[in-house]
This record gives structure tokens, C-alpha cells and sequence, in this order.
């Protein structure tokens, strides 16, 4: 039998070989989205409404506010977390307005070596190895090779 295809940035028309800050962002969201035990199909799925609502950056997430985000969720079909879920996301936002002037990018920046940005991407709420792994499978061959 044939496993489950991982859904990968590409899929997600996320071009993280770009370096803009937007699309490491979306990335960011998206591994959070991916670690709750969720098919990553789904997942996607849940970015892509996130998107098309304008729902994808630091901004975005603030406008939109906690219980539109689980609205946002829900229509997707991501509702088994979709609380928890919006909080981490409304987190990372804020997290990378407050810590990083809200650019992703000046974390990855300051980072010298994959190792460190593995390490530190784990900083986020509901990203832990297996997220940070995932992260670092579209970002660190663009950063760090």
C-alpha cells in the first residue's frame, strides 16, 4: 500500500527559494497547521482558505482575530483542533511581530548554521521536532547550502 503523499510548499504555490518574507511565513503557518496529528492534505487545505481570506501573515492573523480563524478552520474542515490551532497561529504572529520586528526573515537572517534555526524555529508554540524538521526541509537547503 502506498503512503499518503507529503504535501510540500510547491504544492501550496509557497516558493520559499524566493527568500521573501511572505512565503517563509506561509511556511511557518503551515508546519503549524501540520503538527496536530491531521492529514496534511487537509492541512493544506486549511492554509489554502487562510489565503484566499487574506488570514496568512502577521497582520492578517491579528485583523481576523481568534474566532474567525476557527470559523476559518472550520469551513476547511480542520476542526478537531481548530481552537488550539488558531491560538498557535495568532502566537507565531505575534511572537514575529514582537521578537523578529515582524519579519520572519530577520530570525532566519541572524541564524549562522541549520542547527540554529531548527533549534530556534522549535521556539513557536506547537512546533517540535517533527515540525522543525519539516520546516527545515524547504527552508535550510535554500539558506544553508
Amino acid at each position: 500500500m502506498a503512503g499518503k503523499k507529503r504535501v510540500t510548499a510547491k504544492d501550496l504555490n509557497i516558493k520559499v527559494d524566493s527568500k521573501r518574507e511572505r512565503d517563509l511565513f506561509d511556511w511557518l503557518m503551515c508546519v503549524i497547521l501540520f503538527s496536530k496529528p491531521v492529514q496534511q492534505e487537509l492541512a493544506g487545505e486549511a492554509f489554502k482558505v487562510l489565503r484566499k481570506n487574506k488570514v496568512d501573515s502577521p497582520n492578517g492573523l491579528k485583523k481576523a482575530g481568534w474566532q474567525k480563524i476557527v470559523n476559518l478552520l472550520g469551513e476547511a474542515h480542520y476542526v478537531r483542533y481548530d481552537e488550539s490551532t488558531a491560538t498557535r497561529l495568532l502566537e507565531a504572529g505575534e511572537k514575529v511581530q514582537e521578537e523578529y520586528d515582524g519579519r520572519l526573515k530577520n530570525l532566519v537572517d541572524n541564524c549562522d548554521s541549520a542547527a540554529a534555526l531548527k533549534k530556534r524555529i522549535q521556539e513557536f508554540k506547537g512546533v517540535g521536532p517533527k515540525g522543525a524538521e519539516i520546516f527545515m526541509g524547504e527552508v535550510g537547503p535554500v539558506y544553508f547550502n
